[in-house]
């Protein structure tokens, strides 16, 4: 973890007394049993996702607060940390303790089927979210960002978004299909690559889990309470 991002890591976890949060005292109780075992390069991987997680939120809130609508390249990478997945793929490895080789796991391709994963999740969520996106004044939603920066309907953007969507779906798999000859590539065992496949397996299990999640619970149900933007009582502005 370089310096910088230990410095922000301590500033947030000690202000966790300071205001007194459940959410942030139970996540601040959870990291070290998280995190225990994990190598160096492990530990620094999972603490920058987070903190991008953290920044990307402060980011999309104050697109939210001045109810912009974002461009489209810079939509895309703050997308990705606000759905969490990225740091998703990190706890998934640790939960279901898979242990990917560090080269293999900081690979440009494998370091794209985690992106895949992140804007499949991100991209359907904001279609299935869209109403209530709309109703809760939230503006970094990638159908109204399509809309917007393509001069399209909104009917027209939720087709771009889920094709694009699908796109990234086969993209997915193409690397998953690679990673026994990107494994020997490091000059790494069969076994790692067995490891990445079973992560890869994961990941696969989790979008399809999401999915069923939004249709079979009330996670975008107009009739639930409402909160000020998103996670504004936890993350400073």
């Amino acid at each position: 973890m370089c310096r910088k991002q230990r410095a922000t890591w301590t500033e947030w976890s000690d202000r966790r007394h300071e205001r007194d949060s459940p959410v942030i005292a139970g996540f601040a109780d959870l990291w070290p049993r998280l995190t225990a075992g994990l190598s160096a390069r492990a530990r620094e991987r999972i603490t920058g996702h987070f903190l991008d997680y953290m920044q990307a939120i402060v980011l999309q809130n104050r697109y939210h607060a001045t109810g912009r609508i974002p461009d489209a390249a810079t939509f895309v990478t703050v997308r990705r940390n606000t759905i969490a997945m990225l740091f998703q793929v990190d706890v998934l490895e640790i939960v279901s303790r898979i242990r990917v080789p560090d080269v293999l796991r900081d690979s440009l391709l494998f370091r794209e089927l985690a992106l895949c994963f992140a804007d499949i999740l991100a991209w359907h969520n904001d279609v299935y979210g869209l109403e209530k996106d709309f109703a809760d004044g939230q503006t970094c939603n990638a159908v109204r960002v399509v809309a917007a920066s393509e001069g399209c309907t909104m009917t027209d953007a939720v087709d771009r978004v889920l094709d694009r969507a699908r796109q990234r779906q086969r993209t997915f798999l193409d690397i998953e299909a690679q990673l026994p000859v990107l494994a020997d590539s490091f000059g790494l065992p069969p076994e790692a690559a067995v490891e990445a496949a079973r992560l890869a397996t994961d990941l696969k299990a989790y979008a399809f889990a999401d999915l069923v999640w939004i249709g079979e619970t009330r996670r975008y149900d107009l009739d639930l309470p409402r909160i000020k933007g998103t996670f504004d009582d936890l993350i400073p502005q």
